[in-house]
C-alpha cells in the first residue's frame, strides 16, 4: 500500500482589537464647564454639554494626549494611557478628568480721594465666566494688617484719620481637594485730608435778664467734599453748658452785664465725635424789673362764738409767675399754712388779727412781695360787736379779751428776712414733680457714646431711644426712688462697628447691651450717673470670627471699666 503525503492547508485570521470608551470630564472646583474644547491627539475635537461631559467613541488602546479648553478659563494638557481591555472591561468608559483655573481680571472701583469723616465704600469688578462668578470669594484688607475686613464683593471703610489707605482685594475659589486657589488681586490706594469748616455764631447784642436770646450756629464747608458730614454741638455761657445738641438754641438770661456764649462743634468720626470747630458770641443783658406784686383779703369781719372763720387771699398785680410765688397766714402772731385760704373756729370772744403774705420763690433766700391786714372781731351769741373796744385794746397794747394778741402789731413794709418759727419751718412746698419725658444729651466722659437720647416715662417705666452716629439705638429701663437705670441694646452690626472699628468681629458679635443708671438730684434737668460700657473677646483665625465672650448689660472689665456718664435736657 501507497501512502500519498498530506497537503498542507493555511487560513488567514484577522483579530480586532477591542475599542475603549473615552468620557472627559470638564469641571471648574463642582461647576460643570459646558462648551468646552476637548481634543484627543489627532482626533476631531469634541463639545462638553451642561454636564461637562464629552465622549470619545471606540478608541483603541495606546497613549493619547488631551487638551481642553474654555472662555475663561486656562487651557490644561494631560497624557492619558488607554491599556488592551477584554469585552467585559470595555463596557466600562475610561474616565479623563479636568479641573480648570478660571482666568479672570480684578479691578477696584471707587473713590480715591475723601476727607476725614467719611464712609468710602470701594467694589471690586471682576471678569469672569458666569458659572464661575457664584463660587467666587473674596478678601478685603488693609496695608500693614492681615486681617480679613471684608469678604463681600463691596467694601466700606470710616476714615478715622488723615493719610493715605491701601486697600487690597484678593479673589480665590476653594476647592476641597486643593484648598484655597488665587485667581486674582487688586490693590486701591485712598487719601484722606483733614476735614477743614469754619464755624459762625449769631445771636443778640442785648437782652434783659428773665427774656429768652436765642443763637444760631453755621458750619461752612472749607474742604471740597461731596459727602455731607455729621455734626453735633455743645453750647455754653460764661462755661456752664446749657441746651442741647442743635445747631439753634434759646438760652434763659440770668445775669446782668456782660455774657458770653460759646459753641463747639463735634464731628462723627469713626464711632467718636471728635472737635472740629468752635465760635463764641457776646451780648450784654439789662437787669430785670424788680419783682412786685400785691395782695388782698377777703372774709368776714365779725362772728359769734362757735362760727368757723374762713379768709380767701386774692393776687392783684404782679410781674412774677404764679409758680413762682406762695402764700403765708400769719394769726395774732403766730405762723399758720401755705395755702391761698385759711379756716378757723371762732372759740372765744375776741379780735384775730391776721396778715397774709405773698411770697416769691427765690435762691438764696424767697423774698416777700407784700402783705395784707384783717381783724376778725368775735362775740358772743346776741352780743353786737365793739370795734371801738378792740381798737383802744391795739392802741394800748394788750387786752384780757380771750383770743387777742398782746404782740406788737405787724409791721406793713415788706421784708427779705425768711420767717422764723416752728409752724414755718416745719413747713414743706411742694417739690417739683420730677419726670423724664423729653430728650436729653448723653454725654460720655471718654466721648464714645454721646449722643441725643429721647425717652419717654409710664409709671416706673422708661423707654426710648438713643441717636448714635452709626444709627438709631433702643433704650428701656426703670426708675426706682431716686435712682434711674437703662439698657442701651445696640442689634446691628453697623452700630456696633462704631466701637469696634471691626465689621467681621461687629457682624459675629449681632447684638449686645450697655447699662447705665442715674442719680436724680437737685437739678430735674441734669443727671450724673455712671456708664457700664459693654466688652467683647473674640478669635480670628483669618478666616472665621469666633466670639469667646461678652461682657454687657451691667457687667464689667478691666479693660473697659465704668466712666461718668451725663444726662442733660
Amino acid at each position: 500500500m501507497q501512502l500519498a503525503p498530506a497537503r498542507e492547508e493555511s487560513r488567514t485570521v484577522t483579530l480586532e482589537p477591542i475599542l475603549s470608551t473615552i468620557v472627559v470630564t470638564v469641571r471648574s472646583g463642582s461647576i460643570p464647564v459646558a462648551d468646552a474644547k476637548v481634543r484627543m491627539s489627532s482626533r476631531s475635537p469634541e463639545t462638553t454639554g451642561e454636564t461637562g461631559d464629552a465622549r470619545f467613541d471606540k478608541v483603541p488602546s495606546g497613549t493619547y494626549t488631551f487638551t481642553a479648553e474654555a472662555d475663561g478659563f486656562a487651557r490644561e494638557t494631560q497624557k492619558i494611557a488607554v491599556k488592551p481591555r477584554d469585552e467585559k472591561s470595555a463596557e466600562t468608559p475610561v474616565p479623563v478628568n479636568f479641573n480648570l483655573k478660571p482666568q479672570i481680571t480684578v479691578k477696584i472701583n471707587g473713590t480715591g480721594q475723601a476727607f476725614t469723616g467719611d464712609v468710602v465704600e470701594l467694589e471690586a469688578e471682576v471678569e469672569a465666566a458666569e458659572a464661575v462668578k457664584p463660587a467666587l470669594k473674596y478678601a478685603w484688607r488693609l496695608a500693614g494688617n492681615n486681617t480679613v475686613l471684608a469678604s463681600t464683593p463691596k467694601f466700606k471703610r470710616n476714615l478715622v484719620h488723615p493719610g493715605t489707605y491701601v486697600v487690597s482685594l484678593v479673589v480665590y475659589v476653594h476647592r476641597p481637594d486643593t484648598g484655597n486657589v488665587l485667581l486674582g488681586d487688586a490693590v486701591h490706594k485712598i487719601v484722606a485730608e483733614q476735614r477743614r469748616i469754619s464755624v459762625s455764631l449769631s445771636g443778640p447784642g442785648e437782652s434783659k435778664v428773665g427774656e429768652d436770646a436765642a443763637f444760631r450756629a453755621q458750619v461752612k464747608q472749607l474742604s471740597n467734599s461731596d459727602k455731607e458730614a455729621t455734626y453735633t454741638f455743645g453750647w455754653s455761657v460764661d462755661g456752664a453748658k446749657f441746651g442741647g445738641n442743635g445747631d439753634r438754641e434759646s438760652l434763659k438770661v440770668t445775669k446782668a452785664g456782660r455774657n458770653t456764649v460759646r459753641v463747639v462743634v463735634w464731628q462723627a468720626v469713626g464711632g467718636k465725635w471728635v472737635k472740629a470747630g468752635d465760635a463764641a458770641h457776646s451780648f450784654v443783658a439789662a437787669g430785670p424789673d424788680p419783682a412786685k406784686g400785691s395782695i388782698s383779703v377777703s372774709g368776714p369781719s365779725s362772728v359769734e362764738v362757735g362760727d368757723g372763720v374762713q379768709l380767701n387771699a386774692a393776687v392783684g398785680d404782679t410781674n412774677v409767675p404764679a409758680s413762682a410765688l406762695y402764700y403765708s397766714w400769719v394769726v395774732n402772731g403766730r405762723r399758720y399754712n401755705y395755702s391761698k385760704s385759711i379756716s378757723f373756729p371762732a372759740n372765744a370772744p375776741g379780735t384775730y388779727r391776721v396778715t397774709a403774705e405773698l411770697w416769691m420763690k427765690y435762691q438764696p433766700k424767697p423774698v416777700k412781695l407784700a402783705q395784707a391786714f384783717h381783724s376778725v372781731t368775735v362775740v358772743r351769741k346776741g352780743e353786737k360787736p365793739d370795734p371801738l373796744g378792740d381798737l383802744m385794746s391795739a392802741i394800748l397794747g394788750g387786752s384780757s379779751k380771750p383770743g387777742t394778741s398782746t404782740g406788737t402789731t405787724p409791721t406793713r413794709q415788706p421784708d427779705t428776712n425768711i420767717p422764723v418759727g416752728r409752724a414755718y419751718t416745719a413747713a414743706k412746698l411742694p417739690a417739683a414733680q420730677f419726670s423724664l419725658n423729653g430728650t436729653w444729651n448723653a454725654v460720655d466722659s471718654k466721648g464714645r457714646f454721646n449722643g441725643k437720647m429721647s425717652l419717654s416715662q409710664s409709671g416706673s417705666s422708661v423707654s426710648g431711644s438713643m441717636q448714635t452716629p452709626g444709627g438709631s439705638i433702643p433704650v428701656s429701663g426703670s426708675l426706682s426712688g431716686k435712682t434711674v437705670s437703662v439698657i442701651l441694646s445696640f442689634n446691628s452690626p453697623g452700630v456696633i462697628n462704631q466701637y469696634l472699628q471691626d465689621m467681621r468681629v461687629s457682624q459675629a458679635v449681632g447684638s449686645i447691651t450697655a447699662k447705665a443708671t442715674f442719680t436724680i438730684g437737685t437739678n430735674n434737668n441734669e443727671l450724673q450717673g455712671t456708664l457700664y460700657p459693654f466688652h467683647v473677646q473674640w478669635n480670628d483665625d483669618g478666616k472665621t470670627v469666633t466670639i469667646k465672650k461678652k461682657w454687657q448689660g451691667g457687667e464689667t472689665h478691666s479693660g473697659n471699666p465704668p466712666r461718668s456718664f451725663t444726662l442733660r435736657r
